[in-house]
């Protein structure tokens, strides 16, 4: 947010700029380790169901009770953050993601899991409203662009990680392992940002918040601070065109982010082009990788021509390479299929410059609740996804790969359906 002698809107002052860095990057900490976590449990998710004794259903549910909070919280989340500031909120939100993850580690039950993976989610979907909260305060309106991309590329190098983690996981048999990661950094994690988040700059606009809720949809920048205004409702933010659009697309890449990343891809491995197991990490860890490479490339990219174009290549590019991957009339082995993938990952890099195109129209009052919309949006596509195949178990005579192109089917129709919002006029900077 642009100081008192600043106009709204212009870069940070360079005494400004390390400050911002440093809280940006520590903030990104925490969702990052979930990543992390996150990835692994889609690679060992067979190794789990074994060890406690799931069925589909049960196992179907594990998976996506974690994106529930996601999906529905996040929202309200990011206005929290917007009311309290995000020093408090991100402290307290570091210690109980390790808990949390510490509990699901020493689960020992479906109930216990699955009320620990509940808890893991509450604490995730505080990540990005924290992260965009900072970003909107403390940097212009191109660096948010910038910015979000960063994130994105942390969050694909933290699922490839993880997939190299699943793998160590998978050959070693025991995957609590792999869960330690979040409860043994979360109190390092907690000083890390309470020490990044003490800068003048952010305490200046911790609570401050803009004289409009919700300024003009063509606003190319959220306005300056008044101490007045609150964070914008659901209703406010959805009247702004472009926050619509965001929406839209959000749901449906980011039902393909969360589906692929967390599950899907293990399965379209196996039961489409029967990989070996072996190679069911190596998969996931290339659609991470291209999430991760891709999104800073495209916010540079937005930031020279604006958010739209970015946008609509990436939701056809994602149409076509999902299609490759699950209805290829050519067999695909492994290292096609992780080329396949890592296209995938490129193309979901659009939900980065999908929420700084919304972040243009609003005001940094609502940065928080913005972010925890759009996120929420695609948390909500991805849990959706990932309770389909337990449903589509409820066919008659059907089988694991009928099921699984009827579920392919369903991605496909979304990702369609996103692009074609991409044609509409835009506001803000999306012409």
């Amino acid at each position: 947010m642009a100081s008192s002698n600043e106009a709204p809107g212009s870069p940070p002052s360079p005494g400004r700029i390390p400050g911002a860095i440093r809280a940006c990057a520590a903030v990104a900490l925490i969702p990052a380790t979930l990543a992390v976590v996150g990835t692994t449990f889609g690679v060992v998710a067979q190794l789990i169901r074994k060890d406690l004794e799931l069925d589909s259903i049960q196992m179907g549910i594990l998976s996506s009770i974690y994106l529930v909070p996601l999906a529905f919280l996040q929202m309200s989340a990011g206005r929290m953050v917007d009311r309290l500031g995000v020093r408090r909120v991100a402290i307290v939100v570091a210690v109980a993601a390790g808990l949390a993850t510490m509990a699901f580690a020493l689960s020992g039950s479906f109930l216990t899991a699955t009320t620990s993976r509940l808890a893991m989610g509450c604490a995730a979907a505080f990540g990005m409203p924290m992260y965009g909260v900072v970003a909107a305060r403390v940097l212009s309106a191109r660096a948010v662009t910038l910015a979000m991309g960063v994130v994105s590329l942390a969050f694909g190098v933290a699922g490839f990680l993880g997939g190299l983690l699943g793998d160590a996981v998978l050959a070693r048999g025991d995957w609590r392992l792999a869960m330690w990661l979040v409860p043994i950094l979360s109190v390092p994690i907690a000083v890390i940002v309470g020490w990044a988040l003490n800068l003048d700059a952010l305490r200046t606009s911790e609570g401050s918040a803009a004289t409009e809720s919700v300024p003009a949809p063509d606003s190319a920048q959220a306005t300056s601070a008044s101490p007045a205004a609150s964070s914008a409702g659901l209703l406010a933010l959805l009247r702004v065109p472009q926050v619509r659009r965001a929406v839209i697309v959000a749901f449906a890449v980011g039902g393909m982010f969360w589906s692929l990343g967390g599950y899907w891809n293990a399965v379209i491995a196996r039961i489409v082009w029967n990989l070996p197991q072996e190679s069911w990490g190596a998969v996931g860890g290339a659609f991470q990788l291209g999430v991760g490479i891709s999104a800073p490339l495209l916010a540079l990219w937005a930031m020279r021509v604006g958010t739209q174009l970015p946008i609509r290549w990436c939701t056809g590019l994602a149409f076509i390479s999902f299609a490759m991957w699950i209805f290829s009339p050519v067999e695909l082995g492994a290292t096609a299929s992780q080329a396949v993938v890592a296209l995938l990952g490129v193309s979901a890099a659009a939900l980065a410059v999908n929420i700084a195109s919304a972040l243009r129209c609003v005001s940094d009052a609502s940065a928080g609740a913005c972010v925890g919309l759009l996120s929420g949006a695609a948390t909500l596509g991805g849990m959706l996804l990932l309770v389909l195949p337990p449903i589509t178990t409820l066919i008659p005579d059907s089988t694991p790969l009928l099921r699984t192109y009827i579920c392919g089917g369903a991605i496909a129709l979304m990702l369609g359906a996103a692009h074609a919002t991409t044609y509409g006029k835009q506001g803000g900077d999306g012409t």
